[in-house]
């Protein structure tokens, strides 16, 4: 199944629930799914938490002061802008979310007649 990513320039509520809704619409998981995340106010906002009961997800977060709780993610973050986003310019902000939607979903685009694959190692493959 694709990987699905919605882009912002703030990490702010509406991003991590319109994140969470659209997961929820493609994934379909089941009850007492498992749902992850870090300590962070979009998180831990009472909207956010509210679509975790009404689905009945089992909700864990890192850890007060533990920074290997989300590990991979912050990881994957990391790559995407020291490999891609601090090294290249765009002439819109489209462009640039259209680029790392490529990018984080291992995408194959097509660019001056050239194919190339983009983010070759950046995939999110967490549900494995």
């Amino acid at each position: 199944m694709p990987c699905r990513i919605m882009v912002s320039n703030r990490m702010k509520r509406d991003l991590a629930i319109g994140a969470l809704k659209m997961a929820i619409a493609f994934r379909a998981p089941h009850k007492g799914c498992i749902h992850h995340t870090g300590r962070g106010s979009p998180y831990c906002s009472p909207d956010y938490q509210k679509i975790l009961r009404q689905r009945d997800f089992k909700v864990s977060m890192s850890g007060k002061g533990n920074c290997y709780g989300n590990a991979a993610v912050e990881t994957f973050f990391k790559t995407i802008k020291a490999e891609l986003i601090w090294r290249h310019s765009w002439e819109t902000r489209r462009s640039a979310e259209m680029t790392i939607r490529h990018t984080s979903t291992g995408s194959t685009t097509h660019d001056e007649g050239t194919q190339h694959r983009a983010g070759k190692a950046l995939s999110l493959s967490t549900e494995r």
